[in-house]
């Protein structure tokens, strides 16, 4: 058997052109496949979604106003408030997020 083959225009191919289309074709079907949702906690309210989104789209899921509140990432004791609301972010199962207010702040 021979180490190499031909592809579909003739050409030789290699092992390892071989491993690359293969890898190529895998890639391309992934981007085709839609992905599983994910479930994750905006103030204690549990929000489907899919694993690339952005904090406007979570804090709608969890009817919060994204143009009064901002969503921050919880991971312990570290707080990642997201600034811009359209901002693909990826989130992950079981993940927390609170919500601030972006508002003014009143003074009695």
């Amino acid at each position: 058997m021979s180490l190499t083959e031909q592809d579909a225009i003739g050409k030789p191919t290699t092992p390892a052109t071989q491993v690359a289309q293969a890898r190529a074709g895998q890639e391309a079907n992934m981007k085709d496949k839609p992905t599983k949702p994910v479930t994750v906690e905006v103030d204690e309210i549990p929000v489907a979604t899919p694993k690339v989104t952005t904090p406007r789209a979570l804090l709608i899921a969890a009817g919060k106003d994204p143009a009064t509140r901002q969503l921050v990432r919880v991971q312990g004791k570290h707080q990642e408030p997201f600034t811009d609301p359209d901002q693909p972010i990826k989130v992950h199962e079981n993940e927390r997020f609170i919500t601030t207010s972006t508002g003014s702040t009143p003074v009695s």
